[in-house]
């Protein structure tokens, strides 16, 4: 049986199996599942750095921080994207970049002394820098223009998952999506 979307139903709320509050759910895990871990290890490991080299200890922190939270991200948008892979390298790339551009920009600003602002300022400026290269893996639509945009906030509001996640509940819809077959 084939059920055919109408143009104005957003792909989350279509009659696609990965759609829906099971994708965000699916995405929120994926984000916070690679996320958490990833950091825990990427800060373990680039310890003997964060004395000598601030900067280059939480890029390396960030590039495993990136590879754990991007593989899962790929593994979630799976069935979704047509190169899971490149959402990966994507993540594992631009994370770290990401994650270098805002410590040098905090340490020229000065504002490494307050934690908390200091994290919501990272998050903002790496979630933009790693959004940017996953704008590009997505289904050409408004949303995939708007990603940047929603994972530097999501990012620098420490809500990556789920207001991410949410946001492609609610905006994006993949071009292959229009009819399913159940």
């Amino acid at each position: 049986m084939t059920h055919a979307v109408p143009p104005s139903v957003p792909f989350a709320w279509s009659a696609h199996p990965r759609s829906g509050w099971a994708f965000w759910w699916r995405w929120v895990l994926a984000t916070n599942v690679g996320w958490f871990p990833g950091i825990v290890l990427g800060t373990w490991l680039a310890q003997p750095l964060a004395e000598s080299t601030p900067t280059l200890a939480a890029v390396a922190a960030g590039a495993v921080a990136g590879l754990c939270f991007g593989a899962t991200q790929a593994f979630a948008l799976r069935a979704t994207l047509p190169t899971p892979l490149a959402w990966w390298l994507a993540t594992a790339l631009g994370w770290p970049l990401g994650i270098g551009a805002a410590r040098l920009l905090l340490d020229a600003l000065g504002v490494d002394t307050q934690p908390l602002l200091d994290t919501m300022l990272t998050g903002f400026i790496a979630g933009g820098c790693v959004g940017l290269p996953q704008a590009r893996l997505l289904p050409p639509s408004r949303g995939a223009r708007q990603w940047p945009w929603v994972s530097a906030i999501s990012w620098g509001l420490l809500f990556p998952g789920a207001l991410a996640g949410l946001w492609l509940v609610l905006s994006w819809r993949a071009p292959d999506d229009r009819t399913h077959a159940k």
